[in-house]
């Protein structure tokens, strides 16, 4: 529950945030993805599908994972221990990687990093900026888990996509 009204809140937040005047309306996102990063906490070989994924069917490698968004999308990621609710999966940064596409490098975000919120349960949210239909751009995730109290873990980095 607290986790829901978190997030209702976040979203009343970046509702306003990322409204803008243009020719005296208001333009808002189109519309809010959720991209969720699935940790079994308990596996320990952190190059491993079964250590983290993101629900996708397990024949699509993470770094073929696409996730679909067009211009205007607002895209939040957020990370989930599936094996123990009390272990916390901090999404730390997504991070543009250079990758050629049409003999030009696409960003979506406009800039080269999206830093997390800072709070335990970090999540990363961006506003899809640039790009056209057919662009993909390839980033990086990066995140680390954190036990119980204990502190965490190192950070382990994947490499998904974003499609238009």
């Amino acid at each position: 529950m607290k986790t829901t009204i978190r997030f209702l809140i976040l979203m009343a937040i970046m509702s306003l945030t990322f409204c803008k005047p243009e020719n005296k309306q208001v333009i808002c996102p189109d519309r809010v993805q959720v991209v969720t990063l699935r940790v079994d906490t308990d596996v320990n070989d952190k190059n491993s599908f079964e250590y983290a994924n993101f629900g996708q069917d397990p024949s699509i490698s993470n770094e073929k994972f696409t996730t679909k968004v067009k211009r205007g999308d607002i895209v939040i990621w957020e990370g989930i221990s599936v094996r123990d609710p009390s272990d916390v999966v901090n999404i730390t940064s997504i991070k543009y990687e250079a990758s050629k596409e049409n003999g030009k490098s696409i960003n979506f975000f406009g800039k080269d990093s999206l830093r997390g919120n800072g709070d335990k349960n970090q999540l990363v949210v961006g506003a899809i900026l640039n790009g056209n239909i057919g662009d993909t751009m390839i980033y990086s995730l990066d995140f680390n888990v954190q036990k119980k109290e204990e502190k965490p873990q190192e950070t382990v980095r994947i490499d998904p996509k974003m499609h238009m």
